[in-house]
Protein backbone atom coordinates (compact mmCIF):
# COMPACT_ATOMS: atom_id res chain seq x y z
CA UNK A 1 0.00 0.00 0.00
CA UNK A 2 0.91 3.28 -0.30
CA UNK A 3 0.26 6.42 2.02
CA UNK A 4 0.80 9.83 0.98
CA UNK A 5 2.29 12.70 3.54
CA UNK A 6 1.18 15.95 3.49
CA UNK A 7 1.66 19.27 5.65
CA UNK A 8 -1.32 21.16 5.57
CA UNK A 9 -0.22 24.97 7.30
CA UNK A 10 -3.18 27.01 9.48
CA UNK A 11 -4.32 28.62 6.95
CA UNK A 12 -5.15 25.58 4.72
CA UNK A 13 -1.80 25.64 2.29
CA UNK A 14 -1.39 22.05 1.92
CA UNK A 15 3.06 21.21 1.01
CA UNK A 16 3.12 17.38 -0.40
CA UNK A 17 6.08 15.56 0.96
CA UNK A 18 5.80 12.63 -0.84
CA UNK A 19 4.31 9.13 -0.91
CA UNK A 20 5.40 6.18 1.29
CA UNK A 21 4.84 2.73 0.27
CA UNK A 22 4.15 -0.07 3.20
CA UNK A 23 5.02 -3.29 3.25
CA UNK A 24 2.26 -5.69 4.88
CA UNK A 25 4.11 -5.72 8.12
CA UNK A 26 3.77 -1.85 8.36
CA UNK A 27 6.72 -1.26 7.54
CA UNK A 28 8.76 1.01 5.35
CA UNK A 29 11.91 2.84 4.32
CA UNK A 30 11.80 6.50 3.22
CA UNK A 31 13.14 10.36 2.87
CA UNK A 32 11.08 13.16 2.81
CA UNK A 33 11.98 16.66 2.54
CA UNK A 34 10.15 19.81 3.18
CA UNK A 35 11.22 22.30 0.90
CA UNK A 36 13.09 25.46 1.71
CA UNK A 37 10.81 27.99 0.64
CA UNK A 38 8.15 26.39 3.30
CA UNK A 39 6.82 29.09 5.89
CA UNK A 40 8.36 28.29 9.25
CA UNK A 41 5.15 27.43 11.76
CA UNK A 42 2.96 24.73 13.02
CA UNK A 43 1.67 22.48 10.46
CA UNK A 44 -0.31 19.57 10.80
CA UNK A 45 0.89 16.29 9.25
CA UNK A 46 -1.75 14.37 7.16
CA UNK A 47 -0.83 11.03 6.63
CA UNK A 48 -3.61 9.35 4.45
CA UNK A 49 -4.50 5.99 2.56
CA UNK A 50 -5.74 5.63 -0.88
CA UNK A 51 -9.46 5.01 0.40
CA UNK A 52 -9.57 8.27 2.60
CA UNK A 53 -8.51 7.16 6.01
CA UNK A 54 -6.06 9.65 7.34
CA UNK A 55 -4.22 10.57 10.71
CA UNK A 56 -2.57 13.56 11.77
CA UNK A 57 -0.42 15.36 14.15
CA UNK A 58 1.03 18.62 15.14
CA UNK A 59 4.44 19.47 14.02
CA UNK A 60 6.94 23.15 13.89
CA UNK A 61 8.86 23.50 11.11
CA UNK A 62 11.63 25.49 12.18
CA UNK A 63 13.31 28.50 9.09
CA UNK A 64 16.80 27.77 8.47
CA UNK A 65 17.08 24.50 6.18
CA UNK A 66 18.68 21.21 7.30
CA UNK A 67 16.35 18.84 8.77
CA UNK A 68 14.95 21.16 11.95
CA UNK A 69 16.36 19.65 14.22
CA UNK A 70 15.32 16.15 13.85
CA UNK A 71 11.85 17.00 12.21
CA UNK A 72 12.12 14.28 9.75
CA UNK A 73 13.19 11.79 11.50
CA UNK A 74 10.58 12.52 14.08
CA UNK A 75 7.77 12.49 11.11
CA UNK A 76 9.38 8.46 10.11
CA UNK A 77 8.80 7.67 13.49
CA UNK A 78 5.77 8.60 14.37
CA UNK A 79 4.60 7.39 10.67
CA UNK A 80 6.38 3.81 11.46
CA UNK A 81 4.72 3.64 14.92
CA UNK A 82 1.10 5.11 12.76
CA UNK A 83 1.34 2.72 10.72
CA UNK A 84 2.14 -0.59 12.58
CA UNK A 85 -1.22 -0.04 13.88
CA UNK A 86 -2.95 0.33 10.70
CA UNK A 87 -2.03 -3.76 10.19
Amino acid sequence: ETVTVTLESKKGKLVELGTVVVDEDGSFSASLTVPKNTDAGRYTVIVAQADGDQATDQVTVNKGGGNGGGFVKAIVDWLIDLIRGWF
